[in-house]
C-alpha cells in the first residue's frame, strides 16, 4: 500500500509505502478475532435466551400439563392453583385453567351437598315408609279382628233368631 501527503509549506510530497502483508496481516487477525468473539457472543445469547424461554414458557406449560394429567387421573387436588407467570399468553392460559379448576371444585362441592341432602331425605322417607307399613299392618290386624268379631256377632244373632223362631 502506498500513501502520500502534500506538505504545503515546503511544497514537498511525503510518500510512504507498506507491504500488503504488513498492513493487512494485523487487520485480518483482528477481523478473525472479532468474528470469533461475535460467534461466542451469539452462542452465549442463545444459551441465555433458551434458559429464559425455558423458565418463562416451557416450565409453566409443563406445570399445566402435570395439573391436567392429575385432573384426568381422578386424584386431583382441586385446591391447587398454578402460579401466574409474566408472559401474557401463558398468564392467560394459567388464569383460564385456574378458573376452570375453581368451577369444577364448586360443582363437586355442590354435588356433595346435594348427595348429603338426598341421603337425609332418603333416611326420612325410609323412616316414614316403615311407620306407614307398621300402621298398615296394625290396621289390617284391626280389620281382621273386627271381621272376626262381626262374624261372631252374626253367628250369635243367627242363633238368637233361630231360638226365637222355634
Amino acid at each position: 500500500y502506498v500513501s502520500y501527503i502534500h506538505l504545503t509549506e515546503t511544497n514537498w510530497l511525503m510518500v510512504s509505502s507498506v507491504a500488503a502483508d504488513e498492513f493487512a496481516g494485523p487487520l485480518h487477525s483482528l477481523l478473525w478475532k472479532a468474528g470469533i468473539l461475535f460467534l461466542i457472543m451469539i452462542i452465549i445469547a442463545t444459551v441465555v435466551y433458551t434458559v429464559i424461554l425455558q423458565y418463562v414458557l416451557v416450565h409453566p406449560l409443563r406445570e399445566l400439563k402435570v395439573a391436567a394429567e392429575e385432573l384426568v387421573s381422578g386424584d386431583a387436588d382441586l385446591t391447587h392453583r398454578l402460579k401466574i407467570r409474566s408472559l401474557k399468553e401463558v398468564m392467560e392460559i394459567t388464569v383460564s385453567f385456574n378458573n376452570f379448576i375453581e368451577k369444577v371444585q364448586n360443582i363437586i362441592s355442590s354435588i356433595q351437598l346435594s348427595k348429603s341432602q338426598l341421603e337425609s331425605v332418603g333416611n326420612e322417607l325410609r323412616a316414614s315408609t316403615y311407620e306407614t307399613a307398621t300402621s298398615i299392618t296394625q290396621i289390617a290386624a284391626d280389620v281382621k279382628k273386627i271381621n272376626g268379631e262381626i262374624a261372631q256377632e252374626t253367628h250369635s244373632v243367627a242363633e238368637t233368631a233361630s231360638v226365637v223362631n222355634d
